[in-house]
């Protein structure tokens, strides 16, 4: 596919970055984000339909998502003791569920966040964390709010049942089995946005060859 023929040598930098802030393969899309989803937008347009489509990016940016940060902040050790007790998870001690945006690096995915004083959380972005890139080793403090950090998604999945004030969302049964994705999500809905989630309807996967199609 085209994400598997990239130029390693291009896009390696990017590694670890907001897709929103990855230039798009082919020079002409806004980012990376943008050419991949009209692969997908073009298609509903084709079939008929005109949805208004909400951007994560620009709903973290404009701030939309600032109070369920707070929240989510403020309940971490409840989301921590959800996921140990549903999934089997376990985080270490002071553990925040969030990715802050470095701001040496630039880089997501490196992050980690603690110690959340109201306002501000301490971040270090270490250069060993994950297999595929690495940190520049900065450390410091900075705000969450306004795009400048993004939940985990099992937790953004809670936040959009409260941010989007979403009444019916189906997802593959793979996260729809006991202990799964959904069952962590639902739980933090009710515990952390104190909001009945979704009513829930699985769906099968999508088969092409035999094998199933993962949205990766």
């Amino acid at each position: 596919g085209v994400v598997a023929s990239l130029d390693r040598a291009r896009f390696a930098p990017y590694l670890g970055k907001p897709l929103v802030d990855i230039p798009a393969p082919d020079g002409v899309a806004k980012n990376f984000a943008e050419q991949f989803a009209a692969d997908f937008t073009s298609v509903i347009t084709e079939l008929g339909f005109a949805p208004e489509y909400c951007r994560s990016s620009e709903a973290y940016r404009s701030g939309r998502y600032n109070d369920a940060i707070r929240a989510v902040l403020l309940g971490a050790k409840v989301i921590s003791e959800i996921y140990r007790t549903i999934s089997g998870s376990e985080h270490r001690e002071g553990w925040l569920p969030l990715h802050v945006l470095c701001e040496r690096c630039g880089k997501i995915s490196t992050t980690e966040a603690s110690d959340f004083d109201g306002e501000t959380v301490a971040y270090h972005c270490p250069r060993v964390h994950i297999e595929w890139t690495e940190g520049c080793d900065m450390r410091g403090r900075i705000s969450p709010f306004d795009g400048r950090a993004k939940l985990p998604w099992k937790v953004e999945w809670a936040a959009k049942f409260s941010v989007f004030d979403v009444s019916v969302e189906g997802a593959g049964k793979d996260h729809a089995t006991k202990g799964g994705a959904r069952d962590v999500a639902d739980a933090i809905s009710r515990e952390v946005f104190h909001r009945e989630p979704p009513f829930d309807i699985p769906y099968e996967h999508i088969i092409i060859g035999g094998r199933k199609m993962y949205s990766s």
